[in-house]
């Protein structure tokens, strides 16, 4: 069985026929018990489409939610997948004018070795290295491309002092 509205027309027809069929004190007694009977039964439907209306907005709410959710996860896809290309075009380029690459194994100022790991905000930092210490300790931290030369030779510290005395140099 479905569950059917009770319209207007119908509780007339009941008051009518409860009318009808009792007198008196009965008649009175009936007709509240139908009004009460009515009355809940128009609650609960109200009741009913309330709580169909939550299910709808909290649903919709969900939907919403995820769709932001989707729309931050592709935009931080996207500036990776920039950040990315800008890599591969050769964009960043360590002191010794060579692209960095992922994967690869640069040399830093002081001689410690970093294996590029990923990419590190634009704005701030150019890669992230990774330096595996003799102890087996791991440090991750952001670097910049300029800091990182492909070999460690003499060569390298050459680069970084010319670098540093062109800067002197501008400032």
């Amino acid at each position: 069985m479905g569950k059917e509205k009770i319209e207007e027309k119908d509780v007339r027809l009941l008051r009518y026929a409860v009318e009808q069929a009792f007198d008196g004190a009965m008649r009175d007694g009936a007709l509240a018990l139908l009004n009460r009977l009515v009355d809940s039964a128009s609650e609960a439907a109200n009741l009913e489409e309330e709580l169909l209306n939550l299910k709808g907005e909290y649903q919709r709410s969900m939907e919403n939610s995820k769709r932001g959710a989707f729309k931050r996860l592709d935009a931080a896809y996207k500036r990776k997948c920039r950040r990315e290309k800008r890599m591969a075009k050769g964009q960043m380029l360590c002191a010794d004018g060579k692209p960095v690459m992922f994967g690869e194994t640069l040399y830093g100022g002081d001689g410690r070795d970093w294996l590029i790991v990923g990419i590190a905000g634009a704005w701030s930092y150019d890669v992230y290295g990774l330096h595996v210490a003799h102890d087996g300790k791991k440090e991750k931290k952001p670097l910049r491309a300029e800091w990182l030369v492909h070999e460690l030779t003499d060569a390298g510290e050459e680069v970084w002092k010319k670098d540093a005395a062109n800067k002197e140099a501008l400032s």
